[in-house]
């Protein structure tokens, strides 16, 4: 008889152990509609989280004075992080000169691994021109469908023990429409760098060496600057300008492998940055309807990445009541280059790309619903064809307003001019095109609908002073239909330039669509 408990004891763990199981399965699929019905909450209860602000002081403490208070002064801009257990203020690493966000942890993730988080998004991307003529035999139709892409992203955040952080990302596409165009009809050029890549994306390990010092090692994006639209002072990352337009230039930015201390006093953090590899702007390849020309481009001297070429980065940051200010210096490769005759081949010319040392200054004031934003950079070694020999200083200015005021909205308005300083007028002539005074002029809308989940915004910017460089226009509508899956929808108009990166672009209208969900 002394079986039997044990058969009954057996019995009932099995059946406790599948109950538990039932249960967690429960739990995991509820989670999802769980995240979805707080959501619904949090839309029901809008309008009654902004209460009197006088009830919110703990009792025993005195109201802060008018004038004081962090959040008055920066209204419509965002709430402020408080400081982190290590002593270290987010705003003041982060602000004008920070490392751009990874994607946000995934819950599911989460709650199987504590330590691991894998997150990542999977999204179809398509493109349809509309003013393109039909071409001249035997040249590239451009017509119709341009892009039908299908773009993935996986990365992996570990933390790992004393705070220590490693993060593991990778990225790639495939584009549909060469195939279903017939690949015959683009040039090898345009297919090696359009039709499918993948790459490894931000992956680096970073900590805190000790309380005042973090480490950051790896592939990395690194933020400079206040501006959103233009680029003055941000210059360590490369940019994949190959569809210029569809996209903001915060997405556009391209990792590189460099090695980053963070150095915290009180308000200020002094950072210092060395990158190893050696990586440029990524431009509109040969036959695509953005590369200008019916030739291909010269063969580019790209330097190799070795310790003695590497590319060096100084900032001081510095978060204030109401402002910050920042201060950088750099030393690196200059991305864009100039052309030279090539030695090796009698009559054709070599793009190189020189070392340019650039001093800037960025800040930004915050006055109630108005945000105040400058940058100033002295470049110096400048070279170009028609002036051998010679180097070459500029002076980079930009000043830009962001008003926050009415609900939901932000309208922003920046203005840069690169002067080229000491311009010899034989730059005005081709190949360097380069005159005195190239102003650009960025003005932006945004307007969030249905408790935020709709997105309606307008970008508009010209180059030149009258435009003559050309511009672009787009229109977009963001929908997010849950947490985790979001539609894109927008249309992108262009005017040619007679010089730049717009040249020869003005049939190149184009309405999109993207679908993207996050996991």
């Amino acid at each position: 008889m002394a079986p039997a408990p044990r058969l009954d004891h057996r019995r009932r763990r099995e059946r406790g152990f599948r109950i538990a199981l039932a249960l967690l399965l429960t739990c995991l699929a509820l989670g999802p509609a769980t995240a979805l019905a707080t959501s619904d909450l949090d839309g029901v209860l809008e309008g009654f989280e902004d209460g009197d602000e006088d009830s919110a002081v703990p009792p025993g403490e005195s109201q802060p004075a008018v004038g004081e208070d962090d959040e008055a002064v920066l209204e419509g801009f965002g709430d402020r992080p408080e400081r982190d257990d290590a002593g270290t203020d987010p705003d003041a690493v982060l602000e004008g000169f920070e490392a751009a966000p990874s994607p946000a942890p995934s819950a599911s993730a989460a709650r199987r691994w504590p330590w691991l988080a894998l997150d990542g998004h999977l999204r179809l991307a398509t493109t349809v021109n509309t003013a393109h003529q039909a071409p001249p035999p035997g040249q590239t139709d451009w017509r119709g469908l341009s892009r039908l892409r299908g773009e993935a992203l996986l990365a992996a955040d570990a933390r790992l023990p004393q705070s220590w952080r490693f993060y593991l990302s990778g990225t790639g596409f495939y584009d549909l429409a060469y195939a279903i165009n017939g690949r015959d009809d683009y040039s090898q050029e345009l297919l090696a760098d359009y039709e499918a890549e993948t790459e490894l994306g931000e992956s680096y390990l970073e900590g805190g060496l000790s309380r005042h010092l973090d480490l950051k090692a790896g592939r990395q994006i690194i933020v400079w600057g206040k501006s959103d639209n233009i680029r003055i002072t941000d210059v360590l990352n490369p940019l994949d300008l190959r569809t210029p337009g569809l996209t903001d230039v915060a997405d556009l930015r391209l990792p590189v492998a460099a090695t980053r201390l963070d150095l915290h006093g009180g308000p200020w953090t002094l950072t210092g940055v060395a990158i190893h590899e050696i990586r440029f702007n990524k431009r509109p390849s040969f036959g695509s309807d953005f590369y200008p020309f019916d030739r291909p481009p010269p063969a580019e001297e790209i330097p190799e990445s070795s310790l003695a070429r590497t590319e060096y980065g100084l900032a001081l940051a510095g978060m204030f009541r109401g402002w910050d200010l920042a201060l950088s210096w750099a030393d690196t490769f200059s991305d864009l280059g100039h052309l030279e005759p090539d030695p090796a081949q009698p009559g054709q010319v070599v793009r190189k790309h020189e070392r340019l040392q650039q001093f800037g200054l960025a800040a930004n004031w915050a006055l109630g619903n108005w945000l105040l934003k400058a940058e100033a950079a002295r470049i110096e070694g400048l070279r170009y064809f028609n002036a051998p020999g010679r180097s070459f200083g500029r002076l980079d200015l930009l000043v830009g307003i962001e008003y926050a005021g009415w609900r939901e909205s932000v309208v922003s308005v920046e203005l840069a001019d690169r002067y080229l300083l000491d311009h010899d007028a034989r730059l005005e002539a081709a190949p360097d095109a380069v005159k005195a005074h190239e102003p650009q002029l960025v003005v932006r809308l945004s307007r969030d609908l249905f408790h935020d989940t709709l997105n309606l915004s307008v970008l508009a910017s010209w180059w030149g002073r009258n435009a003559e460089n050309g511009g672009l226009q787009r229109y977009t509508a963001t929908y997010e239909f849950t947490d985790a899956l979001e539609l894109r929808l927008g249309f992108v108009a262009y005017q040619s330039g007679k010089q730049g990166q717009l040249r020869g672009v003005g049939d190149n209208d184009r309405l999109l669509a993207e679908l993207t969900y996050f996991f």
